[in-house]
């Protein structure tokens, strides 16, 4: 979604006023959450360059007792804010959560994704994805997922974590394709997209939870 909002300013002109605040107030009344992990924005850099992941933007109740926790790739952070580096160009999925100290629960979850280009700023491939439903799957229906290829020509393969067999698609440059899928059972899953010529450095992750409710 793209727009902007003006109002008035301490100047007394009208300008652009920054709605995150005012969104995060909404969604967190709507749902009903104590905390509300957010790791974006996106972000580029290049090769070897100090990459910090920021998860400021997180809503977390005053007072509670958390901690952040980060997967890149295979490798795992602890920080709100953590800086890294990348050794090879590529697109990259990170992961954000925010745990209960005291119980270890999970309480929320996001994923954001950083471009690291070599220093000649040659065009790399990249997949734009998105999951629905992004958190909860109800029993009965079924869990879509949306990718669209940027200077990629290949094929995917697609692990819905339930023991059912790959799904391989093949998808063209600047095309989109939708994967849909149904759990026959309830539990915690975790979602993988690989491309098997390895032209991306880690595979896509996301985890999904299947209703127990018939």
């Amino acid at each position: 979604m793209h727009y902007s909002v003006e109002m008035r300013q301490p100047s007394g002109r009208f300008g652009v006023e920054n709605m995150y605040p005012y969104l995060m107030n909404v969604w967190k009344s709507a749902k009903k959450v104590n905390s509300v992990a957010v790791a974006r924005p996106h972000l580029v850099g290049v090769v070897g360059e100090e990459i910090t992941l920021f998860g400021g933007n997180s809503f977390v109740t005053r007072g509670a007792n958390v901690y952040f926790k980060w997967r890149v790739g295979d490798v795992i952070f602890y920080g709100r804010d953590i800086s890294t580096k990348f050794s090879k160009p590529g697109q990259y999925q990170v992961n954000l959560e925010i745990f209960d100290q005291k119980s270890g629960k999970l309480l929320s979850r996001d994923t954001s994704t950083v471009l690291i280009y070599n220093r000649d700023r040659k065009p790399i491939p990249f997949l734009i994805t998105a999951v629905s439903p992004a958190e909860k799957v109800k029993a009965g229906k079924a869990l879509s997922i949306w990718v669209r290829a940027v200077d990629f020509i290949g094929c995917i393969h697609v692990d819905f974590g339930d023991g059912s067999p790959l799904q391989e698609r093949c998808i063209e440059n600047d095309n989109a394709l939708v994967l849909t899928h149904q759990y026959n059972h309830s539990g915690q899953f975790q979602i993988k997209i690989v491309d098997p010529k390895g032209l991306f450095p880690a595979p896509f992750v996301f985890y999904v939870e299947r209703d127990a409710t018939e």
